[in-house]
């Protein structure tokens, strides 16, 4: 819950709000509130926001803080959880920005525990166990079942995603 009556449009430009130019500034706002599908909210008060949308406001300013199609400068994004409370379409939208935002050349680094989603959309994974690295590498790598059994104390199958060709992991509590 906001403190203040915000609005969306207002939540995504404090992203930008050191850079000046608020005709530019309220441009990257709302394109990166399309790209995000929450440009319909623009209006409304982030307190009457369900968390999905929520979300994808903050992903919007996210994405105008570190400027949205910019190329010309060294961008990282840290993401934690950015798909929390998003349904299964919007955490592809989400995740699918990101994988954009790091073939423009940004670093990107997100933490996921959805070990589908993260197969899916990375190059490289780490997998923590008691705040240490397990595993790093491909998801091919990574995605093994003796690591995941390991590290998440569970009986873990992977099998190949037939729609994306990444590992798919299913798992089962130990008895």
């Amino acid at each position: 819950m906001a403190p203040f009556e915000f609005s969306a449009l207002e939540i995504v430009l404090l992203g930008r709000s050191p850079h000046g130019d608020a005709a530019r500034c309220i441009e990257m706002a709302l394109d990166a509130m399309r790209w995000t599908e929450c440009d319909h909210l623009a209006l409304r008060t982030v307190n009457t926001l369900s968390g999905g949308e929520l979300q994808r406001v903050h992903l919007a300013r996210v994405l105008v803080q570190v400027g949205l199609k910019d190329n010309g400068s060294s961008r990282c994004v840290m993401l934690d959880e950015p798909i929390s409370n998003l349904d299964p379409a919007h955490q592809h939208v989400a995740l699918r920005i990101s994988r954009r935002i790091a073939v423009e050349g940004a670093a990107v680094l997100i933490i996921l525990h959805d070990l589908n989603l993260a197969a899916q959309y990375s190059d490289r994974l780490v997998l923590m166990k008691s705040g240490r690295i397990a595993a790093s590498g491909t998801p091919a790598e990574v995605m093994r079942e003796d690591l995941i059994g390991e590290v998440f104390g569970v009986r873990a199958q992977v099998a190949v995603n037939p729609v994306c060709g990444a590992p798919a992991v299913f798992v089962e509590a130990p008895d």
